[in-house]
């Protein structure tokens, strides 16, 4: 940035906030934090701040009960930088990618969860930078905690 000027974001936070409700709406996400627990919110904000951050940056745009994911970062895969990527509506295949890895392997199943939700091949996910990372396992574990 030249001149000491300052990155505008694509997307106000309001709007992102009221994208990622909407969103939220539509899959059956609950966010109304009145009822939870100091503990809870504190979980739920960690998950929310990555979602919300991609949805100002534009990486990450709601359409309807699906987001578009731009990958942004990728440290050894070709190709992958500019990829848009649909995150679904979560299904069986979330328990399908987590088949084959033990209970301890919190991290591959995570991997594997994600591969469910995308499409993408598992071994993708490691390879991607912690911003990129970070939307995608938040996704995920909004609903099904790893």
């Amino acid at each position: 940035m030249e001149d000491g000027a300052k990155k505008e974001n694509k997307i106000s936070k309001e709007v992102a906030n009221r994208d990622f409700e909407n969103w939220a709406d539509a899959l059956g996400i609950e966010y109304n934090m009145d009822g939870m627990n100091t503990e809870d919110k504190a979980d739920f904000e960690r998950l929310k701040a990555p979602i919300i951050k991609a949805i100002v940056d534009g990486r990450c745009v709601v359409d309807g009960n699906s987001l578009e994911y731009t990958i942004k970062t990728c440290a050894e895969a070709e190709g992958l930088i500019g990829k848009t990527v649909k995150i679904g509506v979560p299904s069986g295949k979330i328990y399908s990618g987590m088949d084959g890895y033990k209970e301890t392997q919190n991290v591959h199943r995570l991997n594997g969860a994600m591969s469910g939700m995308t499409g993408l091949d598992v071994g993708i996910f490691p390879r991607l930078y912690l911003r990129d990372y970070s939307c995608f396992n938040a996704v995920v574990q909004l609903f099904l905690p790893i």
